[in-house]
């Protein structure tokens, strides 16, 4: 497919959010601070070949799991600096985004203008994960993309996830994996699991010990792992399995939209031939079921809210295809 959005900044633009994200590097690494943290963080959060991406991928997991609608409304929670909405708004999603950061949220809103015109109202709101400005059941979809580990009071973002989450929607929730890292991703720096499992102080003596933001470490990190994430998404009736069973079998047609699809997916789309060809669908996504608590692995969860079932989602489940 390609691509007609002009991602570009401006001078003024650009520079701005470096200064956003100069200010917060040097919080996060102290006396380890580097001007490539600047560089490395710009290329993740305001370019678009990531936020692309998931946006895509995003829109072929809700057209699965809701073909008949005409309408897939997205909140990104953590949306930083905007361009995974604008992404989805790009592909047709009604996608909205909140954050606390006021300048991200002012540079989301500026690039907003800049990238679908001047005569829509604003996507982007300035609010806290913990008290979001929507009503209850407002999205079919809501995404989660490294947040939940910068939210002490985790436990409550997923609360206001939940609520503003229909019956049936999907929850995308993506996050480092405390447990199992051996290099905190944040900090850049080697890490020991057992951290996850102490008491925070412990942790947070090593991070003064290095020189880096203790302020930020004390602040803005929760050592969140799978298991604690798993049990609350399971405990308040979320299928933490489905999302990766509908990776699985929507990989091939993802991976045939795409000249070069990525080496993960077109993995997906072969194991998933396979497995419709051996007749070992079940078996498969049974395993996936498993994986999904698995302590080492990622805080990766493509979860299902419980509720009514849409039918066409209870006709895929069931689908003797899958078998």
């Amino acid at each position: 497919m390609s691509w007609t959005v002009d991602w570009s900044c401006d001078e003024e633009m650009a520079k701005d959010a470096r200064a956003i994200l100069e200010s917060k590097a040097r919080r996060v690494h102290g006396r380890r601070y580097l001007s490539s943290h600047v560089d490395a963080a710009y290329r993740s959060k305001v370019e678009a070949d990531i936020a692309l991406r998931n946006a895509r991928r995003t829109r072929w997991l809700g057209r699965a799991t809701f073909p008949d609608s005409s309408s897939l409304p997205l909140l990104d929670i953590g949306c930083g600096f905007g361009t995974f909405v604008l992404a989805c708004r790009a592909l047709g999603l009604e996608a909205h985004g909140v954050d606390m950061g006021e300048g991200e949220i002012a540079f989301a809103r500026r690039r907003q203008r800049r990238v679908l015109g001047s005569d829509r109202p604003f996507c982007f709101h300035h609010q806290r994960a913990e008290t979001l400005p929507f009503p209850d059941q407002r999205f079919r979809i809501v995404t989660l993309w490294t947040v939940i580990e910068h939210v002490p009071r985790w436990k409550e973002l997923l609360e206001e996830a939940a609520r503003v989450l229909e019956p049936g929607g999907l929850l995308l929730l993506v996050a480092p994996n405390y447990l199992s890292t051996w290099k905190e991703p944040h900090f850049h720096v080697p890490w020991l699991p057992l951290f996850a499992l102490l008491p925070r102080a412990v942790a947070g003596r090593y991070v003064s010990w290095l020189g880096l933001g203790r302020d930020y470490y004390d602040e803005e990190l929760a050592l969140v792992h799978v298991l604690p994430v798993a049990r609350w998404l399971a405990h308040h009736g979320f299928d933490i399995g489905f999302g990766h069973e509908l990776l699985l079998r929507t990989a091939p047609e993802r991976a045939g939209e795409t000249d070069h699809p990525s080496r993960a997916l077109s993995t997906a789309a072969s194991v998933s031939r396979q497995a419709e060809r051996l007749g070992v669908g079940r078996l498969l996504e049974g395993l996936i079921g498993l994986y999904a608590w698995f302590p080492l692995r990622s805080v990766v969860f493509y979860a299902r809210k419980g509720g009514q079932q849409p039918e066409e989602v209870e006709d895929l489940v069931n689908s003797p295809s899958s078998a």
